[in-house]
């Protein structure tokens, strides 16, 4: 049996179970042989390294499975039981679903936001903005708010995404203005399903930005990851998490020692597995890495 590899990606961690490089397999493999890849990142593949290959065709085993083939455009689908009651949806729209440039005092609020390969709602710059009581799920990243001031996502409910859910980029490292943005109140789960690592449920840069009251669980690596000055995360359920990657903390900051004047205070963290590698490195989960002053826990 030769496997169609022109569709297979091989998706690989490496010893540390931190990076993951997304590859794509030689043509034309048999079964039984070695792998080759097309290329290799910078870090190479390290021998012993875990990993898994996703979109092969002759693993179509069970219902709810399916295999792309891009050079024939087909869709290959074993449907679950109750199919003919069920309907498929998908999606081509890989821009935002709503996109608010430099308005201010507008909200989007109460709708459901699905099915896409972009972003459910993009804020760029503007003031007072919101996405407030919306659920955004089954698209590749929710929410992202760049630039302009006091704008947020407040009481939502992100979930089943490739990626991660809010991202909040605003403020002026070089004067240190603040830009106020914030994500208060979200249920935020079961993201980062496709990239695994370096995408958190709630990403903070810039200067001045507030995490805080969310719920956050059920993903592969960080709850929340920021960079910058003066962010304020505090008041946040954090479970079930680093649930398959290593070296790596619920919350983390890297390791740049001009990300000063942050704090991080009052989170719960539980459920975080301790699960060491093979090679004996174990998650930094219950302690929040911090380079810089301001940490309380």
């Amino acid at each position: 049996m030769v496997t169609r590899a022109a569709s297979v990606s091989q998706l690989g961690q490496q010893p540390l179970q931190r990076p993951l490089d997304r590859l794509r397999l030689e043509d034309d493999q048999a079964a039984g042989g070695p792998v080759e890849v097309q290329h290799a990142r910078a870090a190479g593949v390290a021998p012993g390294g875990t990993g898994h290959a996703a979109n092969v065709f002759e693993e179509i085993d069970q219902p709810g499975e399916w295999y792309l083939d891009r050079r024939g455009g087909v869709l290959y689908f074993f449907p679950p039981e109750g199919f003919p009651q069920r309907s498929i949806v998908f999606s081509l729209l890989g821009e935002a679903m709503f996109s608010l440039q430099d308005t201010s005092y507008v909200s989007i609020r109460g709708l459901t936001l699905e099915v896409s390969r972009g972003v459910g709602a993009l804020i760029g710059g503007g003031a007072h903005n919101r996405i407030a009581g919306c659920a955004i799920r089954n698209m590749h990243q929710g929410v992202i708010l760049s630039g302009g001031s006091h704008n947020g996502v407040l009481g939502c409910d992100l979930f089943d995404l490739d990626s991660m859910a809010v991202r909040l980029s605003g403020g002026d490292r070089v004067t240190l203005t603040p830009a106020g943005l914030y994500a208060v109140n979200n249920h935020i789960h079961h993201f980062a399903r496709c990239y695994k690592t370096w995408h958190p449920g709630v990403q903070i840069e810039g200067v001045g930005n507030r995490v805080a009251h969310n719920r956050i669980h059920h993903a592969p690596q960080y709850a929340i990851s920021y960079r910058g000055n003066d962010h304020l995360i505090e008041l946040n359920n954090l479970h079930h998490l680093c649930l398959e990657m290593s070296d790596v903390g619920v919350v983390g900051c890297g390791g740049d020692w001009t990300f000063r004047g942050n704090v991080v205070r009052y989170n719960f963290i539980h459920h975080i597995p301790h699960r060491p590698t093979p090679f004996k490195l174990s998650l930094h989960a219950l302690s929040v890495v911090c380079v810089e002053r301001g940490y309380e826990r």
